[in-house]
């Protein structure tokens, strides 16, 4: 039996506005994705990466999320994110920061990038436990 290989993004969502939590859903977020795939890739880039296309977990507060795919296709999605302009009427850009084999890569590139953008302090210890809290609930 073959083994499945898959890769983890980490992607940073800007948005010069506050993003609803109710507007920022993995729902939503994958439905913007598979649009923009099929915008840009057409019937094939759809039917190539939808069967591994996952978003595993969003946090609207941070402005992150982290999408699984395929292996071949990872590529074809992380183009594909970065046409992505709007998010349920909420003008935003995709930007892929991290591409990883494992979910503990990722996680470890989240902390990091918290650690790195989050000021210091009380504050920061905050963001850093929620992050750290909310990996150990996703289950992966």
């Amino acid at each position: 039996m073959v083994r499945v290989k898959l890769r983890y993004l980490l992607v940073k969502i800007h948005s010069e506005t506050k993003i609803k939590a109710s507007e920022l859903t993995w729902k939503n977020l994958e439905k913007e994705i598979i649009a923009a795939l099929f915008s840009l890739h057409g019937d094939y880039g759809v039917a190539q990466c939808r069967q591994w296309l996952q978003v595993k977990y969003v946090d609207p507060e941070l402005g992150v999320a982290i999408v699984r795919c395929g292996r071949p296709q990872f590529l074809l999605v992380s183009t594909a994110m970065t046409t992505i302009i709007s998010l349920q009427k909420t003008p935003i850009t995709l930007r892929v920061c991290h591409v990883s084999a494992r979910t503990t890569g990722v996680i470890d590139a989240l902390t990091q990038r918290v650690r790195l953008d989050e000021a210091t302090g009380e504050a920061n210890q905050k963001v850093l436990s929620k992050v750290e809290m909310d990996m150990g609930n996703i289950g992966f």
